[in-house]
């Protein structure tokens, strides 16, 4: 089962999903989500909803729709990209931009985005009856060249690797330069990371 609020986003998934019958695919807000509540095994979101929508919300509905030992994983990217944001140049820039601690809604001319800081996140799945089971944190490689300028404003994942944390020397490394998957558990549930 898939969620958008975009009908544009659902026809082409749509298209996509054709020979799979079994897709079911539902317009909605993740604000308020279309589902009963306790309904769901699975929610995964890729960017999208955790990035678009109101956190506070988003997590009280994945929280609300997850059966008791559900699984709530998402990707999105790492706060230190956005307190390196420049708005001027419109780029991640080696500097910090911002306050760490203010993040919240992002504003520019085209749209509104959220983050928060990562105790803010902890705070708010655990007010959500959600457990932190997992956090990986991704790290570029040494000379990273990417193909996706929008993540890095055209620097290359470079810059923001090396902003992300390198204290930690045993965090996994990846070419999709920085970012984090977070993987909860509803109501103190059971599982383990694959």
């Amino acid at each position: 089962m898939g969620i958008d609020i975009s009908e544009q986003q659902l026809s082409h998934a749509r298209a996509l999903a054709m020979a799979d019958a079994a897709t079911c695919l539902v317009q909605g807000d993740a604000e308020h989500l279309p589902f009963q509540t306790q309904s769901l095994d699975v929610v995964f979101c890729d960017h999208g909803a955790m990035t678009f929508a109101r956190p506070e919300r988003t997590v009280a509905e994945v929280s609300r729709t997850l059966k008791p030992g559900g699984l709530f994983a998402f990707c999105m990217s790492s706060p230190i990209r956005d307190v390196c944001w420049d708005a001027e140049t419109d780029r991640v820039s080696a500097r910090l931009r911002a306050d760490y601690f203010d993040l919240s809604a992002l504003e520019d001319d085209e749209c509104v985005c959220y983050q928060l800081p990562y105790g803010a996140w902890i705070r708010l799945f655990r007010q959500h009856s959600l457990l932190v089971e997992h956090l990986v944190e991704l790290r570029a490689p040494e000379h990273p060249r990417t193909t996706y300028s929008l993540c890095t404003g055209g620097v290359g994942s470079e810059v923001a690797g090396r902003a992300h944390l390198e204290a930690q020397e045993d965090r996994p490394r990846s070419r999709a330069g920085p970012g984090s998957w977070r993987r909860l558990t509803s109501r103190a549930g059971r599982g383990s990371w694959a």
